[in-house]
Protein backbone atom coordinates (compact mmCIF):
# COMPACT_ATOMS: atom_id res chain seq x y z
CA UNK A 1 0.00 0.00 0.00
CA UNK A 2 1.28 3.12 -1.20
CA UNK A 3 1.24 6.01 1.52
CA UNK A 4 1.58 9.54 0.01
CA UNK A 5 -0.34 12.01 2.25
CA UNK A 6 2.63 13.25 3.90
CA UNK A 7 4.53 13.16 1.06
CA UNK A 8 5.02 17.16 -0.43
CA UNK A 9 5.41 17.13 -4.17
CA UNK A 10 6.58 20.03 -6.54
CA UNK A 11 3.63 21.73 -8.13
CA UNK A 12 4.21 20.59 -12.06
CA UNK A 13 3.16 21.66 -15.50
CA UNK A 14 3.91 20.41 -18.63
CA UNK A 15 7.58 21.94 -19.97
CA UNK A 16 8.42 22.15 -23.45
CA UNK A 17 6.37 20.72 -26.47
CA UNK A 18 4.75 17.29 -26.58
CA UNK A 19 5.20 17.21 -22.71
CA UNK A 20 2.97 15.54 -20.46
CA UNK A 21 1.86 15.48 -16.83
CA UNK A 22 1.48 12.07 -15.62
CA UNK A 23 0.26 10.13 -12.23
CA UNK A 24 0.90 6.75 -12.40
CA UNK A 25 -0.43 4.41 -9.39
CA UNK A 26 2.75 3.59 -8.41
CA UNK A 27 4.25 6.89 -7.30
CA UNK A 28 3.04 9.48 -4.80
CA UNK A 29 4.47 12.88 -7.07
CA UNK A 30 3.67 13.48 -10.29
CA UNK A 31 6.17 13.16 -13.11
CA UNK A 32 6.85 15.08 -16.31
CA UNK A 33 7.19 12.98 -19.94
CA UNK A 34 8.61 14.26 -22.68
CA UNK A 35 9.34 12.92 -25.98
CA UNK A 36 13.30 11.98 -26.88
CA UNK A 37 14.40 14.54 -28.87
CA UNK A 38 16.82 13.53 -31.96
CA UNK A 39 20.25 14.86 -32.07
CA UNK A 40 22.40 14.53 -35.30
CA UNK A 41 25.67 13.18 -34.70
CA UNK A 42 28.82 14.90 -36.40
CA UNK A 43 31.83 12.03 -37.90
CA UNK A 44 34.78 13.19 -38.44
CA UNK A 45 37.75 10.96 -40.18
CA UNK A 46 40.50 13.23 -39.55
CA UNK A 47 43.54 11.86 -36.65
CA UNK A 48 43.58 15.91 -35.70
CA UNK A 49 44.83 15.97 -32.21
CA UNK A 50 42.56 17.30 -29.16
CA UNK A 51 41.47 20.14 -28.84
CA UNK A 52 40.51 22.62 -25.70
CA UNK A 53 36.82 21.24 -24.60
CA UNK A 54 37.62 18.02 -25.27
CA UNK A 55 38.28 14.96 -22.42
CA UNK A 56 39.69 11.83 -22.34
CA UNK A 57 35.70 10.76 -23.08
CA UNK A 58 34.99 13.01 -25.70
CA UNK A 59 34.32 16.10 -26.99
CA UNK A 60 31.79 18.18 -24.51
CA UNK A 61 28.50 18.51 -26.00
CA UNK A 62 27.42 22.01 -25.01
CA UNK A 63 23.59 20.29 -24.06
CA UNK A 64 22.77 21.65 -20.34
CA UNK A 65 23.15 25.31 -18.62
CA UNK A 66 25.90 26.76 -17.14
CA UNK A 67 25.00 28.67 -14.45
CA UNK A 68 27.79 30.95 -12.52
CA UNK A 69 30.73 28.88 -13.15
CA UNK A 70 29.42 25.52 -12.97
CA UNK A 71 28.12 23.50 -15.85
CA UNK A 72 24.56 21.24 -15.19
CA UNK A 73 23.65 18.11 -17.83
CA UNK A 74 20.39 18.62 -19.68
CA UNK A 75 17.41 17.47 -17.37
CA UNK A 76 19.46 17.51 -14.24
CA UNK A 77 17.84 19.50 -10.97
CA UNK A 78 19.66 23.06 -10.03
CA UNK A 79 20.75 23.85 -6.51
CA UNK A 80 18.08 25.72 -4.97
CA UNK A 81 18.38 29.08 -3.91
CA UNK A 82 18.57 29.37 0.14
CA UNK A 83 16.61 32.82 -0.53
CA UNK A 84 13.81 30.82 -2.45
CA UNK A 85 13.27 27.66 -1.10
CA UNK A 86 10.41 26.77 -2.43
CA UNK A 87 11.56 27.29 -6.14
CA UNK A 88 12.58 24.08 -7.96
CA UNK A 89 14.89 24.61 -10.76
CA UNK A 90 16.16 22.16 -13.90
CA UNK A 91 17.83 22.48 -16.61
CA UNK A 92 15.84 21.69 -19.72
CA UNK A 93 17.02 22.14 -23.40
CA UNK A 94 19.85 24.70 -22.48
CA UNK A 95 17.56 26.67 -20.21
CA UNK A 96 16.68 26.88 -16.80
CA UNK A 97 12.79 26.52 -16.19
CA UNK A 98 11.78 26.56 -12.62
CA UNK A 99 8.66 25.71 -11.05
CA UNK A 100 7.18 26.57 -7.22
CA UNK A 101 6.71 23.88 -4.56
CA UNK A 102 3.71 23.89 -3.26
CA UNK A 103 3.26 22.78 0.29
CA UNK A 104 -0.54 21.73 0.87
CA UNK A 105 -0.81 19.50 3.43
CA UNK A 106 -3.16 20.83 6.37
CA UNK A 107 -3.23 18.65 9.93
CA UNK A 108 -6.38 19.96 12.25
CA UNK A 109 -5.07 20.56 15.74
CA UNK A 110 -1.21 20.59 14.41
CA UNK A 111 1.30 23.03 13.98
CA UNK A 112 3.78 22.73 11.27
CA UNK A 113 7.55 23.27 12.14
CA UNK A 114 10.11 25.22 9.52
CA UNK A 115 13.25 25.18 9.33
CA UNK A 116 15.73 28.14 7.49
CA UNK A 117 16.38 26.93 3.37
CA UNK A 118 13.66 24.34 3.59
CA UNK A 119 10.58 25.34 1.68
CA UNK A 120 8.01 22.79 3.50
CA UNK A 121 7.62 21.69 6.97
CA UNK A 122 9.93 19.43 8.64
CA UNK A 123 7.57 18.31 11.12
CA UNK A 124 4.01 19.08 12.85
CA UNK A 125 3.84 19.80 16.11
CA UNK A 126 0.21 17.86 17.35
CA UNK A 127 0.47 18.54 21.44
CA UNK A 128 1.70 15.14 22.86
CA UNK A 129 1.82 13.51 19.11
CA UNK A 130 4.76 14.33 16.77
CA UNK A 131 4.36 13.74 12.68
CA UNK A 132 7.75 13.94 11.62
CA UNK A 133 8.13 14.29 7.80
CA UNK A 134 10.30 12.25 5.65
Amino acid sequence: MLMCYLRVCPFTKAIGQNCTVEKRPDQCCPVITCPEVPVQLLTSTTNAPATSGSTAIGFHDNYGCSVGNRFFADGAQLPTDPQNPCELCYCIRNRTTCVMQECTLRVAGCRPVYQPGICCPVKYNCGKFLVQMH
